[in-house]
């Protein structure tokens, strides 16, 4: 079982160095990445789905439990840690938000009561209002 992810700042588009050295994530934590478009949040994210070991435009490393991951860890689907969705996909389902929230948790081994905290969670992100019937 992973318990944290380090990444190891790399650099940006111009070739300097980033301001952030290290970032690690451990276990549990739910974290954002925010800035505006051409700031490298996609970029970084990919690093990470990569667990690039400076071998990325950006050079950025990322370790594993503090350790490199294998390359059988880096390059078998199977073994994929990280899952990206991006803004520009789109996607359909043959079932209502509160069914689909409702399966998911069960998936997750969650209780479905977080289905409503979900759903108004998601009411204060987004602009236009999400129910669970939809």
């Amino acid at each position: 079982m992973i318990e944290e992810i380090t990444i190891i700042g790399g650099y940006d588009k111009q070739g300097n160095k980033e301001p952030v050295e290290k970032v690690i994530i451990k276990k549990g934590e739910i974290f954002g990445v925010v800035g505006p478009t051409g700031s490298g949040k996609s970029s970084l994210i990919a690093d990470i789905e990569q667990l690039a070991q400076e071998d990325t435009f950006s050079r950025r490393k990322i370790l594993v439990d503090s350790k490199e991951p294998s390359y059988e860890d880096r390059t078998n689907p199977r073994r994929k840690m990280v899952a990206q969705l991006s803004q520009n996909m789109n996607f359909l389902a043959d079932m209502s938000v509160g069914d689909f929230l409702t399966l998911h948790a069960k998936c997750r081994g969650a209780s479905d009561k977080c289905v409503n905290a979900v759903v108004e969670l998601a009411n204060t992100l987004t602009g236009e209002p999400i129910k669970k019937e939809h």
